[in-house]
């Protein structure tokens, strides 16, 4: 391999089928735009400032680039003729562009006009027209989706059918494949059973389907051999996190004593700790016997939120998509760059600067996650409690509940206000 276009990550790459004979190519390169080519890729240029997120393309030709939107909850779809034409929007997808995890069109995509999309939390979409409009057709996808890949059956354009192997992965590290199967194009879904060692398929140019398992075999797919059942109905659209729970009031609970070592919650934790069982089940008891203050800054995403405190030296990412959040060291100084000028977010979106900025550079599957800032970062004091199983924080008048992996599943929520 030689030095090619760019420094920067390339987020997507699609081949036009005919790649031998036309040498067409179309790239996503991180967030500075969609660039083509039509030489085999010995020259590209930039033919959009969109900030792509996945492209594809069919025989026709066509190419189709899924980019994220002025409007949150919203995946922009455009489309091309050629890899050096200029994109054309004509759609969009009910769901935000950072939970988008595959994208593919049929092999008769210029005659027939169809397109599945799949989501995180959203499940499969489809589109019959080309990409201007998107169905949900089921199944439900999990909140993280590791791995996703439709392919068309080689007799598509006769027999409509369709597969689909997604890789889920559940609270816990629990990583699930399942088999999907559509035979009228893409509109109902079955699931396969004895399937489960599956963990990849790819079209074979002898027309077949074949599987990677994961004792390292690889072999034809037995479609024969296979029992396939309804899939369950889809979910409609992306859901927004609910507004915060206000903090209840707290109850009597002189009875309970902390063990030696732990301590009861101190100031502005006591209420919501005492007042909810499900708080106080996770955390355990404060290990520590008073809340302290720290510097913090927090930053609103796409998909959730970002926060730094100094007296741990971290940032916390927390995702409003399955409820997740991850601590990550916060290595950026001041004589470090503290954004990079080659990364343009559309209007009214931000690159994140600082400590922020280099862990959402540095981290391909959390910038995915998060995508574009909503907000400029805010500084501010923070107070902080730790407990046996994770932290409750307190910024801006929010109370925060982190819970750690230690004895469950990892999870975040905001719980209303505090004075």
């Amino acid at each position: 391999w030689a030095r090619g276009l760019t420094d920067f990550y390339i987020r997507d790459l699609t081949l036009s089928p005919n790649f031998g004979e036309d040498g067409a190519a179309m790239l996503l390169a991180g967030y500075t735009g969609v660039f083509g080519t039509t030489d085999g890729g010995r020259t590209w240029r930039r033919i959009s400032d969109v900030a792509g997120v996945r492209v594809a393309s069919s025989a026709g030709p066509g190419f189709v680039v899924l980019a994220t939107g002025e409007e949150y909850g919203r995946t922009e779809v455009y489309v091309a003729r050629g890899s050096g034409d200029a994109l054309q929007r004509v759609g969009a997808i009910p769901v935000p562009s950072y939970s988008v995890k595959a994208l593919a069109l049929s092999p008769r995509f210029a005659d027939d006009g169809v397109a599945l999309a799949a989501a995180e939390n959203g499940g499969i979409f489809l589109s019959r027209d080309g990409g201007q409009t998107w169905e949900p057709v089921g199944p439900p996808l999990a909140s993280i989706i590791a791995r996703f890949t439709f392919l068309f059956a080689p007799d598509w354009g006769a027999s409509r059918t369709v597969y689909a192997l997604a890789s889920e992965m559940f609270y816990g590290g629990r990583e699930e494949r399942r088999l999907l199967r559509s035979t009228d194009g893409g509109l109902n879904w079955e699931q396969a059973s004895g399937a489960g060692g599956v963990s990849c398929i790819a079209l074979g140019p002898d027309g077949r389907i074949w599987a990677g398992t994961e004792d390292g075999r690889v072999e034809p797919l037995r479609l024969g051999q296979l029992s396939w059942a309804e899939a369950p109905a889809p979910t409609p659209t992306f859901t927004p996190p609910p507004p915060p729970t206000p903090v209840p009031t707290p109850t009597p609970m002189a009875f309970l004593q902390p063990p030696p070592g732990l301590y009861w919650p101190d100031g502005v934790f006591a209420a919501l700790w005492r007042s909810d069982r499900t708080v106080r089940e996770a955390l355990g008891w404060a290990a520590e016997e008073t809340a302290h203050d720290t510097a913090a800054a927090v930053e609103a995403f796409e998909g959730g939120l970002m926060l730094w405190r100094q007296d741990m030296g971290e940032v916390y990412a927390l995702l409003s998509v399955g409820g997740d959040w991850y601590a990550i060291t916060d290595t950026w100084t001041p004589e470090q760059p503290d954004r990079d000028p080659a990364i343009v977010p559309p209007t009214g979106r931000f690159q994140p600067i600082r400590g922020f900025g280099k862990v959402w550079r540095e981290n391909q599957w959390l910038r995915e996650r998060l995508g574009w800032a909503l907000e400029p970062e805010r500084g501010l004091t923070a107070q902080a409690q730790r407990f046996e199983h994770g932290w409750l924080l307190r910024a801006e008048g929010d109370l925060y509940v982190l819970v750690n992996a230690d004895v469950g599943p990892a999870f975040w929520q905001r719980r209303g206000s505090a004075p």
